[in-house]
């Protein structure tokens, strides 16, 4: 017993009367006239992960930026642009840069003492042993920077060097607390 079957071929002229092939026509015929082609390519891997960081850092540099505390401001003048590559630093160094150590100005600002100055006289905070106490001066004079540019002064091994010598000093000339 068999089962005849037929098929019939039909041709239809430029695709006309059919809907959704006219609506494909039409955005074809679009898409050959517009000047730039909209299509984004799609991205890596390692290119997103790349964008995000980007993204990231951008965001942490205007809050580093904006930042309104006191030591954030310091800090900020000696480290303006955020960075992920790590440094490391002495502990002296990192008292240089967040204001925190054994300064006058940082014992009063936390209640630790009533006495805000350097024995010279001066205001005992970080930037003062650095630029002109005349006791340290032995070292701060060597440091090589631009005045106008306090974040220059980490820029050169030999003034890490001349700042752990400043703060060596202050360790010995302001009184414990």
């Amino acid at each position: 017993m068999s089962k005849e079957k037929s098929i019939t071929l039909h041709w239809i002229p430029a695709q006309t009367g059919i809907q959704g092939n006219e609506t494909a026509d039409s955005y074809a015929k679009k898409a050959t006239t517009r000047p730039n082609i909209e299509k984004i390519p799609k991205k890596s891997f390692k290119q997103l992960k790349n964008a995000i960081s980007n993204v990231q850092i951008q965001i942490w540099q205007e809050r580093w930026a904006s930042s309104t505390t006191k030591n954030g401001r310091h800090t900020e003048k000696l480290i303006p642009a955020v960075s992920i590559h790590m440094k490391k630093f002495s502990h002296f160094i990192v008292q240089f840069l967040s204001g925190h150590g054994r300064f006058p100005a940082y014992f009063v600002r936390f209640g630790r003492s009533l006495n805000i100055k350097c024995p010279c006289g001066a205001v005992g905070d970080t930037l003062h042993y650095v630029v002109n106490c005349p006791f340290t001066e032995k070292y701060a004079k060597k440091l090589i920077y631009d005045k106008d540019n306090l974040s220059t002064i980490l820029h050169r091994e030999e003034n890490l060097g001349l700042l752990h010598s400043i703060y060596q000093e202050v360790n010995n000339l302001v009184p414990q607390v």
